[in-house]
């Protein structure tokens, strides 16, 4: 689906679950994330909203980081949002890309 690409400053996309993947693996490196989404707010801007436990491992968390930034070429920045809860869409589901480009 073209709303699950995520559109990169020099006119290239990236699906959207490649991020999927580098989360979960993440997670599977100790980074205790319950819940996440990933917004894009410009084309050089990702906001990465996470909910975390209290197991949260800031070593995984910077993997996420550093793998993300592989992906994206260091030509997005990637802001972090900690939350108790993310909220649901408007169809009552979590989805865990939104892209707010117009």
């Amino acid at each position: 689906r073209s709303l699950d690409l995520v559109q990169l400053p020099d006119g290239n996309t990236i699906h959207a679950h490649l991020f999927n993947y580098i989360i979960r693996s993440s997670i599977t490196r100790g980074s205790d994330i319950r819940e996440f989404k990933i917004i894009q707010k410009r084309k050089d801007q990702l906001l990465l909203q996470l909910v975390v436990g209290e197991n949260a491992n800031k070593s995984a968390i910077e993997y996420l980081r550093n793998e993300i930034e592989k992906v994206v070429r260091k030509a997005v920045s990637i802001n972090f949002e900690y939350l108790e809860r993310i909220p649901l869409d408007k169809s009552g589901k979590l989805s865990f890309f939104k892209s707010e480009l117009k």
